[in-house]
């Protein structure tokens, strides 16, 4: 992953942790989409306008704030593992493509009988 990219991870990360406000995601994004292409492949070019893309659709009034997290949260789940207890983050191979795997741990859970579901049926 190139460090440009990486970089888009971690302020959407940021972001959605409240530790950097909107304003400050809007104008970084701003400043660093400038000639993109010229410095990043063309996946991480298109990454960088999507995130353009909502915000200008955030900002026009398209999008709540919560459905902006929503749609950045899938930008930053990539990247970060989401610290949750009891819930295992597997990083997918390069090969199968840019989203993260989550695995909650085996549960056991009784399943009822057939006798405690029909008890008429049982007699």
């Amino acid at each position: 992953m190139e460090e440009i990219e990486l970089s888009l991870r971690r302020l959407a990360t940021r972001y959605l942790a409240g530790e950097v406000q909107l304003a400050v995601v809007h104008a970084w994004i701003a400043a660093e989409a400038w000639n993109i292409e010229a410095r990043a492949d063309a996946g991480v070019a298109q990454l960088y306008h999507d995130v353009e893309l909502l915000l200008a659709e955030h900002g026009h009034g398209d999008w709540t704030e919560g459905e902006l997290k929503d749609h950045l949260a899938y930008i930053a789940r990539y990247m970060t593992p989401i610290e949750m207890p009891g819930v295992v983050h597997l990083t997918p191979p390069s090969n199968v493509g840019r989203r993260a795997l989550q695995l909650a741990p085996a549960t056991t859970t009784r399943i009822p009988s057939l006798q405690s579901l029909t008890p008429a049926l049982a007699s």
